[in-house]
């Protein structure tokens, strides 16, 4: 067990039998302890693959939830520093693991914000994609719909129901 200092917090790394459900293929978790508020947050299976991939502490910053069951599947919520590049106002971003296709996807900065102020899940669904780059702006797929950030607005367009649904 390794014990380190990330930012404002201190890690320490854990190795997990492989046959534990939500652990990712290594077993790997990590707890973070927020320093500041004296609070430890779990890191674990596909959310800390996710994490480490996507750059980790440098990139989404420090948890500020545990892993939680919400109507978009299970999440994680996250700070980052207020000096980063379109993560919003706040710095908040959230990893959505799909159960069902068991991967993970970041909603974060304007996106998220918008996501949030019309309705989140009970309007757009779960998310499909990140981020990615479209002829429009950034765009993001969720199951009704997308969130396209084109300079500093971000739109909403929605995906008509499939004939035959109600």
């Amino acid at each position: 067990m390794l014990v380190h200092a990330v930012g404002s917090c201190v890690v320490q790394d854990f190795e997990q039998p492989l046959n534990r459900p939500h652990f990712g293929e290594d077993g790997r978790s990590i707890l973070f302890l927020n320093q500041a508020e004296m609070k430890v947050f779990l890191l674990k299976g596909e959310m800390l693959e996710k994490y480490l991939k996507i750059g980790a502490f440098e990139k989404l910053g420090k948890p500020t939830t545990n892993e939680y069951k919400a109507k978009e599947g299970l999440r994680q919520d996250f700070e980052q520093p207020l000096n980063r590049p379109h993560f919003g106002k706040d710095g908040r971003s959230i990893l959505f693991l799909n159960q069902a296709e068991m991967k993970v996807f970041l909603l974060k900065g304007e996106m998220l914000e918008k996501y949030l102020k019309i309705g989140a899940f009970e309007k757009l669904g779960k998310p499909t994609t990140n981020e990615y780059k479209a002829k429009e702006g950034l765009r993001q797929d969720f199951e009704k719909g997308s969130l396209i950030r084109s300079g500093k607005d971000v739109l909403v367009k929605w995906t008509p129901p499939a004939k035959g649904s109600a």
